[in-house]
């Protein structure tokens, strides 16, 4: 009998032994985690697991993973690249390893592939990607359609009446009379981002302006200058309703802010909403 309990103590030992060793090798691997986000939009500073090792993206947007326990430098590839591409970020710093590694994965086409990443001790780990279609990301809030039978009108102050004239000239020049305007937020997302489709009378999408918020007094969308420059230019949008219908008015200001600083454009189109 004592023989017998010398036996099962020894056993029991060697197994706890056993799984100690066995956890602390499978905490040591490199493994993948996302910064913890509550409430829509506040970083608590945590990290978290990532569900069934997979992450699922959109096309032509990107994500960024945390990877953890890596030895020194890591390396990325993605296995199917017209699927998901993926670059190392905070790899080292001056040539030096540094400790918050990560990759950034961005969407290329519907699909899924995969990611290893190798650290310098020759140690491996693979992240499950799935990408969607980007579509899937946006919900419509609002659309406003202008038609060709109402004619805009502009609005200018700050500037004489003559150089008024002209730049009242020129916007009505450029501006065609039929327009379909779509406001679109995120659906799922750590805080909103608004989206503004512009498109053409043939329901063609003349450009989109992306990163736009949403109050209470309108829309506002940035620009950057098509000049490459830092200049961002600002467009907003707000309604209005009147007694001759209901409006959708677009501060253009900054298109001619280099030549009359002090000026206030907007132009004002008479929409639908849908």
């Amino acid at each position: 009998m004592k023989n017998l309990k010398s036996i099962i103590r020894l056993t029991l030992v060697l197994f706890a032994s056993f799984a100690f060793t066995a956890c602390s090798d499978e905490s040591e691997d490199i493994h993948f985690t996302k910064n913890e986000v509550i409430e829509g939009d506040i970083l608590t500073g945590n990290q978290v697991s990532i569900p069934g090792n997979t992450i699922s993206i959109y096309a032509t947007m990107s994500d960024a993973v945390n990877v953890q326990n890596a030895s020194g430098a890591i390396s990325a590839v993605s296995k199917n690249e017209n699927i998901a591409t993926v670059s190392v970020v905070n790899a080292s710093y001056n040539g030096e390893p540094i400790q918050n590694k990560g990759i950034k994965i961005h969407g290329i086409q519907i699909g899924e592939t995969q990611i290893v990443v190798s650290d310098a001790g020759g140690n491996t780990a693979t992240l499950n990607v799935k990408v969607e279609d980007v579509n899937l990301f946006w919900n419509t809030i609002c659309t406003y359609k202008k038609t060709s039978l109402v004619e805009d009108e502009v609005e200018i102050e700050g500037i004489d009446e003559t150089s008024a004239g002209s730049i009242r000239t020129d916007i009505l020049s450029k501006k065609a009379k039929e327009r379909t305007f779509i406001i679109k937020a995120s659906k799922s997302f750590p805080f909103s981002v608004y989206k503004m489709q512009v498109l053409d009378k043939d329901e063609a999408i003349l450009y989109e302006l992306v990163g736009g918020t949403v109050s209470d007094s309108g829309y506002k969308f940035p620009l950057p200058s098509q000049d490459q420059s830092s200049e961002v230019k600002t467009y907003s949008f707000y309604e209005e309703t009147n007694s001759s219908g209901k409006w959708l008015v677009e501060d253009i200001s900054d298109d001619y802010k280099a030549q009359y600083p002090n000026a206030k454009v907007q132009l004002k189109m008479r929409i639908n909403k849908q």
